[in-house]
């Protein structure tokens, strides 16, 4: 319906995907030429307080203000706890090998639209660099709450897992039989049908899914046949 909430949704299609940097330049005609933008990664599940993020942008407007954290697997990114000036990324310009993890959310001027080339694959990472370098890219710590990058099908899982949800874990919608077997952990859609013998455990059935009968699985996804 292309809302959400009573929010309008606007979807930018992009059938060669365009990185991290191509993706934003190409929403450019959606955004504000005024506002500051936030930027979400679509594989990312957070529940840390965006708007300390969104505060500390508009109080000192740098080109780019990063979400970062203080756990991860990825602590590639430089930071100065004391100024909150973002020092490197990657160790790409040599400085700092880094101590936090970059969370994937930002909010960033939309004068950075003009540093990014149109109709190419390209990531947003070198524009970072380059505020980096004009000491015109800060970061706040996002470390309250829960954060998981959810880019692989087992990172997916463990996000239903571990994060909590107001809605029911099997939706009303939902059709299992009396004759299966479904965990507390296990995820079922609406309009999904969970059949007869079924053995689930830690799985998530996309809405409209069919598990077939007698199907046993563990930590797996269902969803529709394409």
């Amino acid at each position: 319906e292309r809302s959400w909430n009573g929010c309008p949704v606007h979807f930018s299609h992009e059938p060669v995907l365009l990185d991290s940097g191509g993706g934003v330049k190409k929403i450019e005609p959606l955004a504000s030429a005024e506002e500051p933008l936030l930027v979400i990664n679509g594989d990312m599940a957070a529940t840390f307080d965006l708007r300390r993020v969104m505060e500390d942008h508009v109080r000192h407007r740098p080109a780019v203000t990063l979400a970062l954290r203080t756990s991860g697997d990825k602590r590639n990114v430089g930071f100065d706890f004391s100024s909150g000036q973002v020092t490197d990324m990657r160790h790409a310009l040599g400085r700092d090998p880094g101590a936090c993890q970059f969370t994937g959310a930002y909010c960033m001027e939309p004068e950075v639209f003009g540093r990014i080339p149109p109709r190419e694959i390209v990531s947003i990472i070198p524009v970072f660099l380059d505020y980096i370098r004009q000491g015109r890219l800060r970061g706040v710590l996002a470390d309250d709450g829960l954060w998981m990058d959810m880019g692989t099908p087992e990172a997916y899982i463990q996000a239903h897992l571990d994060f909590p949800s107001p809605a029911p874990r099997i939706h009303p919608g939902a059709e299992v039989s009396s004759g299966a077997s479904v965990d507390a952990a296990s995820v079922i859609g609406p309009r999904a049908v969970v059949e007869e013998g079924c053995r689930l455990r830690e799985c998530v059935v996309w809405p409209g899914a069919r598990v077939p009968a007698g199907t046993c699985a563990e930590r797996r996804i269902f969803h529709l046949s394409l």
